[in-house]
């Protein structure tokens, strides 16, 4: 943890002067002949190489690489200005492009590998299209892979000081960290990630890491793999393509298609955390093109007290309870989530809603309130007699999925089905449906579900659009029908599609059941869970609560105010946690400076329980808007423990024990992200004084609890704590 000092530092001022600190040169391409082999090297002592790469289009059901092309050619063009690719940012002043274009084959006029590489750029941008001679089915592209005894990802040292960070196509709320030895031991599909991951050595500060930095086509898949030889490193392929390769569209003489671009880089001598902020600035100017994001404010969301029994006279309490109790405290949002309509998708008000949802939302109003409501665009209700005339506006997935009783996180799909986002009425149905709703009900925010249901592998109406193709053709009409300045928050989709419309996105799974204990005891029925410290337990030990959401939410830091802000799910106080666990969650939640909701039935919470949720101090914190880095997120643990925030006059560090064990610790203010060599130190939950030892803090911690506590440089002026 030594190095955390000099890594904040070096990061802070690359970022606030602009510069890119010329640790890692510029990254070489090296093509062999005319081939369709490459090489990647990024210079250094020593230099970092990955050799024996190619690349493949899916034609007709099969992947042909170059090695299949009656002509191969490799081009290079240098230019001073013209950013074919990645986008121009600080870092960027000329570029070289380096094309692959192979012709000869079958129904393809053309396929086409494009490389750029940006000189003082750490990073290189990749892209592939393909043009058609004459209609054929295509399935996707890899715009990276190894070719035969080749393509090995070296990870210098001792393998077992690296780790594979991997998104999932889902979320992201349930990616993976793990050791490169768990890819044979795991029976998940741990190995292969989308959108983001990166390989890292968190004590060499070494990061090969690579985003997709486009959402339009297909997700894009990375597949990491062991080679024969399992102490030579990893095997990468980049792919863009349907989650389960099953997916085809068909092209039509004359088009061409072009897959997303994609950014691999290597960095030395920066935290892997850094590397990763760095990535996610670069997703986001790509994918955002500078569109704002939009905060809601703290507030209450019926789902988890709730579930689909909410009802009118629910929402009324809860508004009734923020006004008198939490108002002055800067809650401001009532949510009514999902549970409102009769079924799934048929969004008129249900027999609990006697008064409707226009007059619910007259009332929130009248208190001084803002109201939120959740809908899933693309859900629709089975028994809608609409779809017996409109047939073909249903999507037909690939077969049914069998739903699991008991799946916590899946029971709300049963009997769902979905709208097929390819067919021409569809979108503009949609954007006239919600527009109508948004304003006809005075909606302040959306929490928007279920993305994924039109997402599949499936039959389309447009046999040449994909699932994403067609889900952002939708969300956008959907989004430009709606009022401007409503914030919309996502849940369940693929990360990257139409993120521009969105303003937050839900970072972790449901934290659990939704319901409450009991009539006697009216509180969410929540649980903390259990984790035995580390990286190897994450498959033997069985999570819920709020370890599987500590684990989830603390690996998408990166993603905070630069591709979307974080959406945590909802916070709580209840009495089913400890006091201390309600505190680990609340301080959770607080440290990601994003979405900050509770799902508590707040009108029934012990007055020690409403304090905690109205902690100022805490509370202020948040309002930052600011994500803490989670300092020791790479290094082995299951769950990181140190979340630094850096704010403008202080540093506020989250300590937390998720473990069932007491702690005895002895931190040095280097470990903990600080800089100076005298702090004073407030506690942050109690308001008292923390006693320092000189460069160090040691702190005893009881099993399930956390510290907050804010640092401020002894002698410096600074706002004043109460």
């Amino acid at each position: 943890m030594k190095k955390v000092l000099f890594c904040s530092l070096l990061f802070l001022l690359c970022t606030q002067t602009g510069l890119s600190a010329n640790i890692t040169p510029s990254p070489r391409v090296i093509f062999d002949g005319d081939s369709g082999q490459f090489s990647l090297e990024w210079p250094g002592e020593p230099a970092y190489r990955i050799e024996g790469l190619t690349c493949a289009v899916k034609v007709d059901g099969k992947w042909i690489t170059p090695a299949d092309f009656d002509d191969v050619r490799w081009t290079q063009t240098q230019t001073a200005d013209r950013i074919t690719i990645g986008r121009k940012g600080y870092e960027d002043n000329k570029v070289r492009i380096y094309e692959l274009m192979c012709s000869g084959y079958g129904p393809l006029e053309y396929f086409r590998l494009r490389i750029e590489r940006g000189f003082n750029r750490r990073h290189l941008a990749f892209q592939a299209d393909a043009k058609a001679k004459r209609d054929y089915k295509l399935g996707g592209f890899k715009l990276l892979t190894p070719a035969k005894d080749g393509g090995i990802i070296s990870l210098p040292g001792n393998r077992d000081g690296w780790t594979v960070f991997a998104e999932s196509i889902s979320g992201p709320w349930i990616g993976k960290i793990f050791w490169p030895h768990q890819i044979a031991e795991s029976k998940e599909k741990t190995h292969q990630a989308v959108w983001v991951s990166s390989v890292q050595n968190d004590k060499a500060n070494k990061t090969l890491a690579m985003a997709a930095i486009g959402g339009e086509l297909w997700p894009t898949n990375f597949h990491w793999s062991l080679p024969e030889d399992q102490d030579a490193g990893l095997l990468l392929t980049i792919r863009s393509g349907s989650e389960n390769e099953l997916e085809n569209i068909v092209v039509h003489s004359g088009r061409t298609t072009t897959s997303d671009a994609v950014m691999l880089g290597y960095w030395r001598n920066w935290m892997p955390q850094h590397v990763l902020i760095n990535v996610g600035g670069i997703m986001g100017r790509h994918v955002r093109q500078g569109k704002p994001m939009r905060r809601p404010g703290i507030g209450w969301s019926s789902w988890h007290s709730y579930g689909r029994d909410v009802t009118e006279e629910g929402v009324i309490k809860a508004a009734d309870a923020m006004k008198e109790n939490m108002q002055e405290f800067g809650y401001d949002t009532i949510q009514l989530d999902g549970g409102w309509w009769p079924t799934q998708g048929l969004y008129t008000a249900n027999e609990d809603f006697p008064h409707g949802i226009k007059w619910l939302s007259q009332q929130v109003h009248k208190r001084g309130l803002k109201f939120g409501l959740h809908i899933s665009p693309f859900r629709v209700a089975p028994s809608d007699p609409r779809w017996k005339k409109n047939p073909e506006w249903i999507f037909q997935p690939y077969g049914k999925q069998e739903i699991d009783l008991n799946d916590e996180e899946m029971i709300t799909t049963l009997d769902s089905i979905y709208l097929d986002g390819s067919h021409p009425a569809v979108a503009p149905w949609l954007a006239d449906k919600f527009g109508r709703m948004a304003r006809d009900w005075k909606v302040d925010f959306f929490k928007w579900d279920h993305h994924y249901g039109g997402l599949t592998e499936g039959d389309r109406y447009d046999p040449t659009m994909t699932g994403l193709q067609s889900h952002n053709k939708v969300v956008r009409a959907i989004k430009a029908a709606i009022p401007q300045d409503i914030p919309i928050t996502r849940s369940m989709g693929y990360i990257l599609g139409a993120i521009e419309c969105y303003d937050s996105l839900r970072v972790g799974k449901d934290i659990n059941h939704p319901g409450v204990i009991s009539d006697e005891e009216p509180y969410a029925n929540m649980t903390y869970g259990q984790t035995g410290g580390t990286l190897a337990d994450v498959d033997t030990i069985k999570t819920k609560g709020l370890i599987r959401q500590a684990r989830a939410v603390s690996q998408n830091f990166y993603l905070h105010d630069q591709v979307i802000i974080c959406d945590p799910d909802a916070t709580f106080a209840s009495p089913s946690y400890t006091l201390e666990e309600a505190r680990c969650h609340i301080t959770l939640n607080a440290l990601m400076g994003g979405l900050f909701f509770t799902g508590d039935r707040i009108e029934s919470l012990p007055p020690d329980r409403m304090k905690i949720l109205t902690n100022k101090r805490v509370l202020d914190m948040c309002r930052k808007g600011k994500h803490a880095i989670p300092l020791d997120l790479f290094s082995g643990v299951d769950i990181p423990r140190l979340w630094m925030l850096k704010l403008e006059k202080s540093t506020v560090v989250g300590i937390f024990n998720w473990l069932d064990d007491p702690s005895e610790d002895k931190w040095d203010f280097v470990d903990l992200g600080l800089a100076a060599t005298k702090y004073k130190a407030l506690d942050l939950w109690t308001g008292k004084e923390v006693r320092l030892s000189g460069r160090q803090l040691k702190l005893k911690q009881q099993p399930h609890t956390v510290r907050l506590i804010e640092f401020k440089e002894a002698g410096k002026q600074g706002r004043q704590i109460r």
